[in-house]
């Protein structure tokens, strides 16, 4: 966990620092300057505690229980509750639409839950067909 200095800044500044900073954000046309930045921006730790967040919010939009997010990104249940306490936040609900809207995504997350849903589920699931577990995914879209 990251530890913030005990020497704050001054509101003003602070908030002049973050409007500086969503105002470039803002202007990054490009994926490549973003993925520049970022990967310059984060840590190594950081980027992964970022993909993991990332990954439970999804997996929680997904329909996954705990225990299953817990095994298959090897997280703390206490990470995957700050997580889902903020879920329907406006910026992880804005994230999660942004991502159903990204071609190629819907795809990737679709195969991924195939295949979690494979693994995740003993000996229950490893041997059903893809129609059956596509029948469990549509079962999970439409409790939401």
């Amino acid at each position: 966990m990251s530890q913030v200095s005990r020497r704050q800044l001054t509101k003003e500044i602070e908030n002049k620092v973050f409007d500086s900073f969503w105002s470039v954000m803002a202007n990054l046309k490009k994926k490549k300057e973003v993925s520049i930045f970022f990967s310059d921006f984060f840590t190594k730790t950081e980027k992964v505690n970022f993909a993991k967040r990332m990954s439970i919010a999804i997996l929680l939009y997904k329909g996954y229980d705990y225990r299953s997010i817990r095994d298959i990104l090897k997280v703390s249940v206490d990470t995957i509750g700050r997580v889902s306490s903020n879920i329907e936040d406006d910026g992880w609900r804005l994230f999660l639409k942004k991502l159903e809207q990204i071609e190629g995504w819907q795809k990737f997350w679709h195969d991924m839950e195939l295949v979690l849903l494979r693994f995740t589920g003993g000996g229950r699931r490893a041997f059903k067909s893809d129609e059956e577990l596509e029948a469990i995914i549509r079962s999970r879209k439409s409790r939401k």
